[in-house]
């Protein structure tokens, strides 16, 4: 088992066996899309949109985001993400700058930790 696998493991917000599974229990594709989820552009754009208020792409980045997470098993994440869906969607009385906050967060906690080994 890889450095980078015990360290999600032991993460909160972080279901590294349930992403495993969905890998065929391939340790090595598991790493490879975490390498491709580095260079994946959606949280980006994401910060761009909803800095210029548009709502209509911010929810289209924040659905891949939100599907990139439940596959690679990022919960916490996967939840702010939904949550951001779902208030643009459904027009929720949420606060998207909070959610963005969450987001910005944890995707910062994950990518540092997968940039630490890859």
């Amino acid at each position: 088992m890889s450095a980078l696998i015990d360290e999600l493991r032991n993460t909160d917000g972080v279901d590294i066996e349930g992403a495993l599974e969905r890998m065929g229990g391939s340790e090595e594709l598991y790493e490879t899309i975490l390498g491709m989820f580095l260079q994946d552009e959606n949280y980006t754009a994401l910060k761009d949109a909803m800095e210029k208020g548009d709502e209509e792409n911010a929810l289209g980045y924040a659905h891949t985001i939100k599907g990139m997470c439940g596959n690679l098993g990022f919960t916490k994440l996967f939840s702010y993400s939904d949550d951001m869906v779902e208030t643009f969607r459904k027009n929720r009385d949420c606060d998207v700058n909070l959610l963005m906050t969450q987001i910005t967060e944890e995707y910062t906690k994950i990518t540092g930790i997968i940039t630490r080994y890859l």
